[in-house]
């Protein structure tokens, strides 16, 4: 049986469940006039080689946010929100006069009547566990705490407690009412209760001991890959930016770091504004900073076949001014294939005393190979990566308005045949792109994957249909499902499975997390279990 689902507030929106009908209709497509070519005999090609991770499993982690449903830092302003204004005199939120900021993102100067306040751990509820936080800044004004989810405690010289005396979903929200424009009020940090900053000074101790569990991490999302405007290096994040939750991503040098920190291959994604001189200080920091002992993975954007994103829209300009023979859509793929390869040669050349080094990685859409063989095909692309890639979820037709309804009219026993009955399409799909990804001499991975439930559409809105896929995926059939999937995974011969993802709070759109928080109980997280079990039991098999 399933439990009882309980209300659910949306905090994250996967833009993929956006599609117009005319790309829905293509994400869910088993067939079509451009269809997939059954793959020849294998080319043989060396297999990528393991890291020092024995875990066989990788993970995604979430777009950082400060309503995210993951504790990242040990200091958390690093993952607050941006400073809103408020006037003094009708507390208006986020109006009148821009605020005065430096480059790093720290208040400089207060107009008169003007406060600026920043939101930390307005995520889930009872992200932000009860306990005393210790605050602390550089410079002079005056930094309050207001609001429902926190109260002041002691004050001292540049520094306070903030006490949480009861879980909420309020977090804690900072205002600066004053700074001295001469030495104004900055470097806030904020340290959770439990937290040892000498020990711990970057990241969380919990997020540390979850991600252990994996040997190799994709930062699409941490990146902000899809949509991202950044164009130029000095468009990036750097470390010292006040917080990290900006719309260029977390900075790379603290991607790096956790790789380091937890023995992780790492994932990254070439935004697709991005020019050659961008490309190549990327690949030069990675080279320097990475363990030489871990692998770096390199991919150009992010689904460039999905038309949601303004990646995918980009490729089809590009794509256009080809002028070569087929579709739009082929040439949107070959463009977005021809630029993958350019950005590989960079980053061979960087790294080009250490090659063992790099993992380049093409990619198509899981339940259309034909994708995939457009992108590995033009101009001989597959000579140029390592690893071919997809995205095999399961479960994601259910939501569709054809099939959805009846979901919610079906028995527990019925419901879950049926769960396991479209799981097989999956599977079978998994097979079917091990073997274009075999025949031409590649791994498959899977740059992301698990189940997919989430109402489409008009379905989207469906309370009712909501609430069970909620229920389903906090179901010990939901644990059930993932040994199955992951098992064929690697019966199948595939390599490295990115899940999707660590830490998110399940809504209308989804229920993405293997957990619903970092602080989420593991007794209570089926998908977390299953993997688990799946690591403990499994070395890699490649």
């Amino acid at each position: 049986m399933f439990p009882t689902p309980y209300p659910i507030v949306k905090r994250y929106l996967l833009l993929a469940l956006l599609l117009p009908p005319a790309a829905a209709a293509l994400y869910f497509a088993r067939s079509g006039p451009e269809v997939y070519t059954a793959p020849t005999a294998p080319r043989t090609r060396p297999p990528v080689a393991r890291g020092d991770h024995d875990s066989p499993l990788a993970v995604n982690l979430p777009t950082l946010q400060y309503w995210s449903s993951q504790v990242v830092y040990s200091d958390l302003f690093r993952q607050a929100s941006r400073w809103y204004r408020e006037d003094l005199t009708t507390w208006a939120w986020d109006s009148g006069p821009p605020l005065a900021v430096d480059a790093q993102g720290w208040v400089t100067s207060l107009l008169p009547n003007q406060a600026a306040s920043v939101l930390i751990g307005r995520g889930p509820f009872g992200l932000l566990p009860i306990g005393s936080y210790r605050v602390s800044w550089d410079g002079v004004g005056n930094l309050d705490v207001v609001g429902n989810g926190a109260k002041k405690g002691q004050v001292g010289n540049g520094h306070m407690e903030v006490v949480i005396d009861h879980l909420s979903a309020s977090g804690i929200q900072l205002r600066l009412t004053s700074t001295d424009p001469a030495n104004p009020l900055r470097n806030i940090r904020v340290v959770p209760p439990g937290v040892d900053f000498t020990k711990n000074p970057l990241f969380h101790p919990r997020f540390l001991e979850l991600m252990k569990r994996f040997r190799a991490i994709r930062f699409m999302d941490f990146q902000r890959t899809n949509n991202s405007p950044v164009e130029e290096w000095s468009d990036r994040t750097t470390p010292g930016v006040a917080v990290q939750t900006g719309e260029a991503g977390v900075c790379v040098e603290h991607m790096i770091a956790l790789c380091n920190e937890v023995r992780a291959d790492g994932w990254f994604c070439i935004p697709h504004l991005a020019n050659d001189d961008y490309v190549r200080d990327f690949a030069r920091l990675l080279e320097r900073d990475m363990d030489p002992e871990l692998k770096v993975f390199v991919e150009y954007s992010n689904e460039l076949w999905n038309g949601g994103f303004g990646q995918a829209q980009y490729a089809a300009q590009k794509g256009a001014q080809l002028g070569l023979p087929g579709s739009a859509f082929q040439n949107q793929l070959k463009w977005g294939s021809q630029r993958a390869v350019e950005c590989f040669d960079i980053f061979r050349q960087v790294f080009s005393h250490s090659p063992e080094r790099l993992v380049c990685v093409l990619a198509g859409q899981s339940v259309n190979p034909w994708t995939g063989q457009v992108v590995l095909d033009h101009e001989d692309a597959y000579l140029h990566a390592d690893a071919y890639a997809v995205a095999p979820y399961f479960g994601a037709r259910l939501g569709d308005p054809l099939n959805a309804p009846a979901l919610l009219t079906m028995t527990p026993a019925q419901l879950e045949a049926k769960l396991f009955e479209d799981q097989r399409d999956t599977l079978a799909a998994i097979d079917s792109n091990v073997a274009l990804a075999a025949s031409h001499g590649l791994p498959l991975v899977a740059y992301e994957g698990g189940q997919h439930l989430a109402g489409l559409g008009p379905m989207q809105n469906d309370q009712a249909l909501t609430d069970l896929f909620v229920s389903i995926n906090r179901s010990a059939v939901m644990g059930e499902l993932y040994d199955v999937y992951l098992e064929f995974w690697r019966d199948a011969g595939a390599h490295e499975m990115f899940l999707w993802n660590l830490a998110d709070e399940p809504s209308k759109f989804g229920s993405w997390g293997l957990l619903e928080t970092t602080n989420q109980p593991i007794a209570e997280a089926p998908k977390w279990r299953a993997v688990e079990s799946f690591v403990l039991e499994n070395q890699p098999w490649w």
